[in-house]
Formats: C-alpha cells, sequence, structure tokens
C-alpha cells in the first residue's frame, strides 16, 4: 500500500503540479481551499525539521481533504520518500510524465539523488547523463544539478551546472568556492582560478578567516603555476671516466638545469607532467669536456 501510494503521489503531481520548493509551495497554500489547510501546514513543519515520517500522516489527511490539490499529493509523495529505493523507481516512473521541462529536471535530479544516497552513484551519473545529453538538464535549476552532479561524482558534468548557474547570475561565497573545487577535480584550471577569486571576493567577513584566506591563496599559486625550473653551476673533484673512481686531483665545473611543465589541468593534485634534465662540463684540469 505504502509503495502504490508513493508511485500514485508522485506520478499524479508530476502529471500537473508545478515544481515549488517548499516554502514556496507552503506560501500557496494558504490561498488554497480551507480544507486540509492545517493538516499541510503540519506536514510542512515536519519536513522543514527534517521528520518526514512525521508528515506522512497530515500530508495523507490533507490530500483527502482536498484531492485536486496537486502540491499537497506532491508533497505526501516527499514525505513518503523516506524509503529511497521506492522513491528513486517513483522518480523513473514520473519523470517521462511531467507536462513540463523543469518538472522533468526536477524529478530526473531527484531520481539521480536517490540513487546516489543508495550507494549507486554510478546509476546517478548515467541519469545525470542521460538528462543532460537529451537537452533536459541542466534546466531551469543549474545549481541544483551541480550539486547532484557532484554529490555522484561527475564533476565535469558538475562544472556544467556551476557554469550555467554563473552565467545566469554570479556565483558568490561558499558556491563559487564549490565550483571551483569541482573545477579543479575536473582539470579545469582556469574555470577553477576565475571561480576561487570570485569566491574569495565575495565570502562573507566571517567565513573568511586567515586560515581561509591562505588556503584559497595556496589553491590560486598550485593552479597558476604551470611550468618551473631550476639551475645549478658546481665545481668539484671529477671521478675517472674508466674507473669511476676520484684521484683527488682533477676538478670539474658543470652547469646544469632542470624544467618541467604541467600539461593538461591539475586534476585534484594529480597532474600530469614533463621533466627535463641537462648537465654539461665546461671547465676541468685536463681532458677534454663533455655532456
Amino acid at each position: 500500500m505504502r509503495r502504490s501510494l508513493l508511485l500514485a503521489s508522485v506520478a499524479l503531481a508530476a502529471s500537473g503540479a508545478a515544481v515549488l520548493t517548499p516554502a514556496a509551495v507552503q506560501a500557496q497554500t494558504v490561498a488554497a481551499a480551507p480544507d486540509g489547510y492545517a493538516d499541510a501546514t503540519a506536514a510542512y513543519a515536519a519536513m522543514s525539521a527534517r521528520r518526514p515520517a512525521d508528515a506522512v500522516a497530515p500530508a495523507a489527511r490533507a490530500v483527502a481533504a482536498s484531492p485536486e490539490n496537486l502540491e499537497w499529493r506532491l508533497l505526501l509523495a516527499d514525505a513518503l520518500t523516506g524509503d529511497l529505493q521506492q522513491a528513486a523507481e517513483a522518480y523513473g516512473l514520473a519523470a517521462p510524465l511531467a507536462p513540463t521541462a523543469d518538472s522533468r529536471a526536477y524529478l530526473t535530479r531527484a531520481r539521480a539523488q536517490a540513487l546516489t544516497q543508495l550507494g549507486r552513484p554510478a546509476e546517478a551519473r548515467a541519469v545525470l547523463r542521460e538528462g543532460a545529453a537529451n537537452g533536459m538538464l541542466p534546466g531551469e535549476a543549474p545549481l541544483d544539478f551541480a550539486y547532484a552532479a557532484a554529490g555522484a561524482g561527475d564533476d565535469r558534468l558538475a562544472v556544467q551546472g556551476f557554469a550555467a548557474a554563473d552565467r545566469a547570475e554570479p556565483l558568490k561565497g561558499a558556491q563559487a568556492l564549490d565550483a571551483a573545487y569541482a573545477a579543479r577535480r575536473a582539470g579545469q584550471d582556469a574555470e577553477a582560478i576565475v571561480w576561487l577569486e570570485q569566491g574569495a571576493r565575495t565570502l562573507p567577513a566571517d567565513q573568511l578567516t586567515p586560515q581561509r584566506r591562505h588556503e584559497i591563496g595556496r589553491e590560486l599559486q598550485t593552479l597558476e603555476q604551470r611550468w618551473g625550473g631550476t639551475a645549478t653551476v658546481s665545481t668539484g673533484p671529477a671521478a675517472s671516466a674508466t674507473t669511476l673512481v676520484n684521484g683527488g686531483g682533477e676538478q670539474v665545473t658543470q652547469v646544469g638545469g632542470e624544467v618541467w611543465a604541467r600539461v593538461g589541468g591539475d586534476n585534484n593534485g594529480r597532474p600530469v607532467q614533463v621533466f627535463a634534465r641537462a648537465y654539461q662540463t665546461v671547465d676541468a684540469d685536463s681532458g677534454p669536456t663533455g655532456g
């Protein structure tokens, strides 16, 4: 009974209800029919307090009082999603039935998040990638998509979502920093640098502690340093070219250097680097010089 009620509630809500945040839905509920209003309010309060089990009964009474109220059906569905396995199945069945792009995107994200919480991130990534490939995602809530993708372990998809959100309205504070870290893990250093600087500029003063400022600065230094090198000049005794034994009297002077460069992005501290080293003997007490 619980399973069928969940599937029916999600499917009915998806077939005609707009996708709203709990706060927005609750605000609209004030103007709804009085039947079931008190129960719906109690259910919203329980959901806000992260007590979905306590929201099931009042949400069910609200739906029984006003069966045509699709927002309350969606509230009931949310309350019933304590069983993540059922929730993932319900969202998967409801998404194709949803009449609007926003509701389809919402249900697809919800399915992916349920799969992630079930410990099935590979399936969650597949759901999100399919949604992105067919243009359903990121949708009108790209930031939600970004966090769903990051939670599923697909940082490249997450960067797409963060970028879409940033185009709509520049990311600020912690959101910009989250975007930067996702970009770094994805090997997209240029985006990571922009968002790190953006986050540092807009992070509230009480959060930008000296330690946090140092951490961000260190991240920037790591990402911006794409190559480096050293040069040396040394004079000292040289070993015999044939015996490899130092005779004690032969003195040579050598110059040398090493260079390295990062190929591609930082990849979360696992960069691909190329390295070269060369040394040349420029002076010796006797005999020819060589490299």
